[in-house]
């Protein structure tokens, strides 16, 4: 047997649990008894912090120093692929003078997998690893 419990409410809050129950695909009256139970269940507040601030902010900034290196890393990666893409074209035009643009993104195309081989070659292990099929993946 079920019996009728009924409240009152500000009109933003009733608002605010509707919501809350269509998003959790509950009905109204489910969603208040679910958090009512909720409401019951004992919670200890009292929590023992499992590292201190010292350590915390110690780890804050090693994280902070782990992540500039790996933005000095892709930055000095970027200017290699720059580079690298810059000589293929500056190249190309000492060998064929006159060349055309058409032919100048013909040739980077065509040589694209040599340059990229090489900035793998020198990233693999620093920076990325190769499973046995070919995979890659960031470190």
């Amino acid at each position: 047997m079920s019996k009728q419990v009924a409240t009152y409410i500000p009109d933003d809050e009733y608002e605010d649990w509707e919501e809350q129950a269509e998003e959790m695909g509950m009905s109204k009256s489910d969603w208040i008894k679910s958090m009512v139970r909720a409401g019951q269940k004992k919670f200890n507040r009292d929590v023992e912090p499992t590292e201190s601030r010292d350590d915390l902010r110690q780890r804050l900034n090693d994280l902070r120093r782990e992540l500039q290196r790996a933005r000095d890393r892709v930055e000095e990666l970027e200017g290699q692929v720059h580079r690298s893409e810059r000589k293929a074209v500056i190249d190309y035009i000492d060998e064929s003078p006159g060349a055309k643009y058409g032919q100048v993104v013909q040739h980077v195309v065509n040589t694209a997998n040599s340059r990229v081989t090489r900035i793998l070659d020198d990233v693999e292990g620093d920076e990325i690893e190769i499973d046995e099929q070919g995979r890659m993946y960031r470190r």
